[in-house]
């Protein structure tokens, strides 16, 4: 059985065989292995980038950015995390991109700010090894479920 449509062509070989590789695919999303390495691989994340933050903020202000940094395990979508900020750390985009000259509508100066880069740079560094820590603990989950 096979469907063309503009370049694209799907083959199904033997289709009880996708089925059980679907429902496999269920199972693994709810496996404890799997939402503990997105957890371990989201933590590492969060360290790089807390410890890119106080290198380059030489430990000013209250610490508000540093502490706002999360990981998040989606509830609904078992297999995805969030790894973020929250209200607390509202402005870190800022903070890392940098910002323009601003002026309010009263024609005030707001002035600018070099970003750090400090959230893009522990996201380049570090995804390699977090991509591993993610393959690893679903490897771990998958030999679970052959058992």
């Amino acid at each position: 059985m096979s469907k063309e449509a503009e370049g694209l062509s799907i083959h199904f070989v033997d289709l009880e065989r996708f089925h059980l590789s679907f429902e496999k695919l269920e199972r693994l999303k709810r496996r404890r292995e799997v939402s503990s390495a997105l957890k371990r691989g989201g933590n590492l994340l969060k360290k790089a980038g807390q410890q890119n933050l106080r290198a380059r903020l030489l430990n000013t202000g209250k610490g508000f950015l540093l502490n706002s940094i999360e990981v998040r395990l989606k509830k609904r979508k078992k297999g995805e995390a969030l790894i973020g900020f929250d209200l607390n750390g509202r402005h870190a985009h800022l903070v890392d991109r940098g910002t323009q000259i601003r002026t309010t509508k009263s024609g005030k100066n707001r002035g600018k700010m070099k970003g750090n880069s400090f959230w893009m740079d522990a996201l380049s560094d570090n995804k390699s090894r977090v991509q591993e820590i993610v393959s690893d603990g679903i490897e771990k989950a998958l030999e679970n479920i052959e058992k």
